[in-house]
């Protein structure tokens, strides 16, 4: 049971946070926006199953995965994740398969908000990181009515 609430605490915590950075970041306008948002999203279009054996095999395998052969890069030795690390795997695993949905529901929470607001954020001089700290926060505006 308490393998399953850390399971679940840490794939929340990791698509959250690192949902609303990614979202913010691609809520801006820059050249290949599209493409990079259809990358980002694309794991979502993955079958769980083909997302585990992709990252058993090809990614986390100790002997000819991509993370041992960075290792040997770098001088390291190779981890064996699954055996070493099963919990953390598995945590990757299953945050990086949810991580575009969260991607997708902060971009879609973020492109409702009044165009006006951020005009004014800009027009009353607030710094850039400042209203990237404030942005996220208005997104919980909403949901946080359900409750």
């Amino acid at each position: 049971m308490l393998n399953t609430l850390l399971l679940v605490g840490a794939v929340l915590a990791i698509t959250v946070v690192v949902g609303v950075l990614i979202s913010v970041l691609v809520d801006e306008h820059f050249p290949g926006q599209g493409i990079v948002r259809m990358l980002l999203i694309s794991p979502f279009f993955i079958m769980p199953t083909v997302a585990a054996l992709t990252w058993k095999n090809l990614l986390m395998n100790p002997v000819s995965g991509f993370f041992a052969w960075v290792a040997r890069l770098f001088g390291m030795t190779p981890v064996n994740w699954f055996a070493d690390w099963p919990l953390f795997s598995v945590i990757l695993v299953v945050a990086w398969e949810w991580l575009p949905f969260a991607i997708l529901i902060f971009v879609t929470a973020l492109q409702s908000m009044d165009r006006e607001q951020k005009e004014a954020a800009q027009v009353d001089g607030r710094a850039r990181g400042r209203s990237f700290a404030i942005s996220p926060c208005r997104i919980w505006r909403g949901p946080s009515r359900w409750w």
